[in-house]
C-alpha cells in the first residue's frame, strides 16, 4: 500500500494539503520529505497551479538523492503536471528517456 495514500481526500484538497504538510514536518529523511513534496505538487497541479507544482517538484529533486521511490514519484507527478497543463510536447520529451530505461 502507498504509505501516503491515507493523507489524501480528493474531495478536500485543503485538508489533504494540511495533512501532507504535517507529514512533511514529521519526515526524518530527505528522500521521505521529497516523497511528501511530490504529493504537495500533486495538490498544486490539481488546483491548476502548475508553476507551484513545478517548484515543489524541483525542491523534491534536490532532496531525493538516491531514493528510488522519491524519484519515481517525481517522474509521475511531473508527467501528470505536463499532461494536465496541456504541454504534450514536453510530456513526450519527459517520457522518452524514462521509457528507454525499461
Amino acid at each position: 500500500m502507498d504509505r501516503l495514500r491515507p493523507f489524501w481526500d480528493f474531495d478536500d484538497l485543503d485538508g489533504s494539503e494540511r495533512r501532507l504538510r504535517e507529514q512533511l514536518d514529521r519526515e526524518t529523511s530527505d528522500s521521505g520529505r521529497a516523497e511528501v513534496l511530490t504529493q504537495l505538487a500533486r495538490v498544486a497541479g490539481l488546483r491548476g497551479d502548475f508553476d507551484a507544482c513545478e517548484r515543489l517538484l524541483a525542491e523534491a529533486e534536490t532532496l531525493a538523492g538516491t531514493g528510488e521511490v522519491a524519484k519515481v514519484r517525481i517522474d509521475l507527478e511531473r508527467g501528470r503536471k505536463l499532461r494536465s497543463s496541456g504541454d504534450l510536447a514536453a510530456l513526450r520529451g519527459c517520457l522518452r528517456p524514462r521509457l528507454q530505461r525499461w
